[in-house]
């Protein structure tokens, strides 16, 4: 009896398949090989060829790839070094000197260390008010603590009833008792044209700014200058800023605020010359730095605005040098900006503002000398202005302010590490141990692009075959 074994064909077919399967895989095995081996033979990095090379020996194959596998991980060790010291975003500064066939003059601002005339202060009623609120010596002040506000409250009234402002200007010296005599660049000027009042800490000062002479200087020295004869009136002297008798003087560019605590102080009786050199400075944003590369920003306009906020919004006014609408303080209200000044900078509340460092500056570099004015000029003087020597020793000042040169100091800050040097490195490295360029990266990703889009259809095929 013959007996018969049946076959099943799903097995059959399945079976086949996975032969397939197995083939495809196998053959595409061995096609991405012959695709390396030729991939290897021709791209440009030296001494790739030998490590797939039929014909090559192994223990060549072992020693070329010994080799090119130094080269990658030195490589790999030079470039991690290179990125890590780029992205440092590391600075050097430089300085040069420029010789200059024009320069501009200065902005010039000067203060006297009185802010307000005994006389004037004396007329209105207010002497005691004023040595409450600005005491001449510290130990007034402590003595004073205790005092009773009401008292100085009835005497003042409030800035919401009388403009303030116009009675601290008021009260303050004017220019024409202040300069007696102008010269700029050797010829008179008039110090009611050429000169503006502006408002700082130390009060209303003035601030040489010519209407129609020009800014522009061809030549250093004093002839080539400003020159001013002030008169200090010692006679009037009530709220002082320290207890000298002088002139406050500040060099400084048109854009930039006049922060007089910064200022030079000339002193009666004597010739006081300033001579200026320019300065600028440039420096360079994040990442670099921090600072603001905006043209129009500065340091100490964005302070003054965070500072006034602060005072506006305690006591409801603010001072004349501060920004902003509210009204000027009266001298009670004065109290309550002394008290939060203080509070805003020992409690180190100005950290709040915020205020980075500008990118772009101008400073003028001040060298000062002085000397008693002589014998002959004072008789002179006294014969010229009718007024006493004692007059002359005891308020008058000669002030010239002039470039002392026309060379200007360029300060500068670069980026330590550009880009162009960084592929210079990495190319250098990748050259020196591997003999490649960067069109050899090109290359390298280019097959590997093709070899992965060459892989995702080989998997889209056998998933197809396998819903089949």
């Amino acid at each position: 009896m013959v007996k018969t074994k049946k076959i099943n064909v799903m097995e059959i077919t399945e079976a086949k398949d996975t032969d397939s399967s197995i083939k495809d895989c196998r053959l595409d095995e061995i096609s991405w090989f012959n695709r390396l081996s030729k991939f290897t033979g021709h791209v440009s990095i030296v001494g790739l060829r030998h490590t797939n090379d039929m014909k090559t020996s192994i223990y060549k194959k072992i020693i070329w790839t010994i080799l090119i596998l130094f080269g990658i991980c030195f490589m790999t060790f030079q470039i991690q070094d290179r990125l890590t010291a780029f992205f440092k975003y590391d600075t050097v500064t430089i300085i040069k000197n420029v010789n200059n066939p024009i320069l501009k003059f200065p902005t010039v601002t000067i203060c006297n260390e009185n802010e307000m005339k005994k006389s004037a202060v004396e007329r209105d009623g207010l002497k005691k008010v004023v040595e409450v609120v600005w005491p001449p010596l510290r130990e007034v002040k402590e003595k004073n603590k205790n005092l009773n506000l009401d008292y100085l409250r009835d005497q003042t009234k409030t800035s919401t009833e009388v403009n303030w402002g116009d009675i601290y200007a008021r009260y303050a010296p004017s220019i024409e008792e202040s300069i007696k005599e102008c010269i700029f660049k050797g010829a008179f000027c008039d110090p009611l044209q050429d000169f503006r009042y502006v408002q700082t800490k130390m009060g209303k000062c003035f601030q040489f700014a010519p209407g129609n002479a020009s800014l522009f200087i061809s030549q250093p020295g004093v002839n080539y200058g400003l020159s001013l004869t002030l008169n200090a009136n010692q006679s009037e002297y009530l709220v002082v800023h320290s207890p000298s008798i002088a002139f406050r003087v500040l060099v400084h560019d048109r854009t930039e605020l006049p922060l007089m605590e910064g200022g030079l102080k000339a002193q009666p009786g004597h010739m006081v010359n300033i001579g200026v050199r320019l300065e600028k400075r440039t420096f360079l944003p994040k990442p670099y730095g921090n600072c603001n590369n905006d043209p129009n920003y500065r340091t100490k306009l964005c302070f003054l605005n965070c500072f006034s906020k602060h005072i506006t919004v305690l006591c409801g006014c603010r001072q004349g040098y501060m920004t902003g609408n509210a009204s000027i303080c009266s001298p009670y209200d004065t109290l309550c900006v002394i008290r939060e000044r203080d509070n805003f900078t020992n409690n180190e509340i100005h950290k709040q503002c915020n205020c980075s460092p500008q990118c772009f500056g101008r400073d003028f570099i001040t060298l000062v000398t002085q000397a008693k004015l002589s014998e002959y000029f004072l008789e002179s003087y006294v014969f010229k202005h009718k007024v006493s020597r004692e007059v002359i020793t005891d308020n008058y000042i000669l002030l010239n302010i002039f470039f002392s040169s026309m060379t200007s100091t360029h300060i500068e800050e670069e980026a330590g590490y550009l880009v162009l040097k960084l592929l210079a490195d990495v190319g250098g490295a990748f050259s020196l141990l591997l003999g490649g360029t960067i069109l050899s990266l090109f290359e390298i990703m280019d097959f590997a692009v093709l070899e992965l889009i060459h892989y995702i259809q080989h998997r889209k095929g056998v998933i197809q075959r396998g819903y089949q």
